[in-house]
Formats: C-alpha cells, sequence, structure tokens
C-alpha cells in the first residue's frame, strides 16, 4: 500500500529515507481509471499510480547499501518469466479498513515472487500476511469506509476497459519525506512466448 510522488522521479536533496519497496505500475487505460477512482475516494491523497506491490515498504539492513538490494533484485527477478494478473472485485482489510481490488489470476505468482524476493538484505518480518491488491483507499475515516466500498464497487463494475494485464517489470522504489514514492531501478523479467491478449 504505496502512495506516490506526482512522477515518482528525482526529488531535490537528500529526501530519501531508509525505507524501500518493489512495485509493478499499471498500464494505462486501467492506471488512468484506477489513478482517477483513487483520487474520488480519498480526501487528501497524493497524486495516485496505481501499480501492485510484491515487495511492501521495509528497511535495508544495517550496513548494506541501496546498490547491494537493487543487485540482489536484479538477479532474483531476472529468472522470473512475465506473468499475467487479471483483476477482480472490490475488498477491504478488516483492521486497517483499506479498500483494494483482488487480484484474480496472478496472485499465487506474486505470492511466490514475494517468498522468492523477501530476504539477504531485503529481508523482512512482514507486518501483515502477504495479500496481492491494488490499493484505492486507505487512511479513511472507518465509519465512511463501507459506503466508499461500495461507491467503488459500483464504479469499478461501470468500467469497459481491460481488466487483465502482463507483469513483464517491476520498480525498485524509495520512500520520501513527503510521503512520496521516488523510482530508483526498473528491472525487466524474462520473456515468454505467450499470446497478448
Amino acid at each position: 500500500m504505496l502512495e506516490y510522488s506526482c512522477d515518482g522521479t528525482g526529488h531535490s536533496g537528500d529526501t530519501g529515507l531508509n525505507s524501500f519497496a518493489l512495485v509493478t505500475y499499471l498500464p494505462d487505460p486501467l492506471k488512468a481509471y484506477l489513478d482517477d477512482l483513487r483520487v474520488s475516494l480519498e480526501t487528501d491523497p497524493l497524486p495516485p499510480r496505481a501499480h501492485l506491490t510484491v515487495l511492501p515498504p521495509r528497511q535495508i539492513a544495517s550496513g548494506a547499501s541501496v546498490a547491494q538490494a537493487t543487485a540482489e533484485i536484479a538477479a532474483k527477478l531476472r529468472s522470473w518469466p512475465a506473468f499475467e494478473v487479471v483483476i477482480g472485485g472490490i475488498g477491504i482489510f478488516p483492521g486497517t479498513r483499506v479498500i483494494y481490488l483482488e487480484i484474480e489470476e496472478g496472485a499465487s505468482d506474486l505470492r511466490q515472487m514475494h517468498v522468492d524476493l523477501n530476504g539477504g538484505v531485503l529481508f523482512a518480518d512482514e507486518r501483515f500476511v502477504f495479500h496481492p491488491h491494488i490499493t484505492l483507499a486507505q487512511r479513511l475515516d472507518p465509519a465512511q469506509a463501507d459506503s466508499l466500498a461500495r461507491l467503488a464497487a459500483d464504479i469499478w463494475a461501470s468500467y469497459t476497459g481491460p481488466r487483465r494485464f502482463f507483469v513483464e517489470q517491476f520498480t525498485f522504489v524509495q520512500n520520501t519525506v513527503d510521503r512520496g514514492w521516488r523510482d530508483l531501478s526498473a528491472h525487466q523479467l524474462s520473456q515468454v512466448s505467450v499470446a497478448r491478449l
């Protein structure tokens, strides 16, 4: 459940925090639609950037560097084939009241990838059980979460564009002091000869 700065890229000065994540950005037109949906649900959102997270925010191990973390990610992702994701319906996490989109197909790939990547200098004892999803709204007034989830479900039901996409690249991102995220490096998955629908 990440938040992004406007363009996800450079900031002036040393604004980076020891908080990193690994995400894949959604393609348009799906991305644009979900970004607009998120803005309509959250009262004070940062400019959104629809994504799936495979490594939730975590610190780099003491004494390790960003370069080491990047190298570990690159080595592990190099052998992963691209895979398809299909988006399902709306859900709400019970404890945090975060509204999200469920992953109908591709969730098992994302879970296995999380297991493979959650090690080395990026190991974290996760606060929550890893649950692949696309965040639509967070930090909500709990009293409004259910009604906003119903609104999100209605808006999502009206979407006529693609609900499936191929995951072919992940981006290593760093948290910043302004609550944003900046892109550090992009990592391609290995290509497979699968018909793109």
